[in-house]
């Protein structure tokens, strides 16, 4: 059977797990919006797979990419007159 959560649900188990964690509903409302976390549509409510959830945070890795050495912003030099 799965733990399907709404936001505020899955936020409050997140905290239940690690009351310091800085995961909160906006977080996980743009990783559902951006379709990085799949996500059930209820009326106007969005049902999130718990186990799903907390296994994507575990593997969710930073920005940087060794590869390229790219952070994701790259630089823009002025010329100078």
């Amino acid at each position: 059977m799965f733990r399907m959560r709404l936001i505020k649900s899955t936020v409050r188990e997140i905290h239940k797990m690690d009351p310091q964690s800085y995961i909160n509903e906006h977080y996980v409302r743009q990783l559902i919006l951006s379709g990085r976390v799949p996500f059930i549509r209820a009326g106007n409510r969005y049902l999130i797979n718990l186990d799903y959830f907390i296994e994507y945070l575990a593997s969710a890795s930073s920005t940087f990419d060794e590869e390229t050495k790219d952070y994701g912003i790259r630089i823009i030099r002025e010329k100078m007159r």
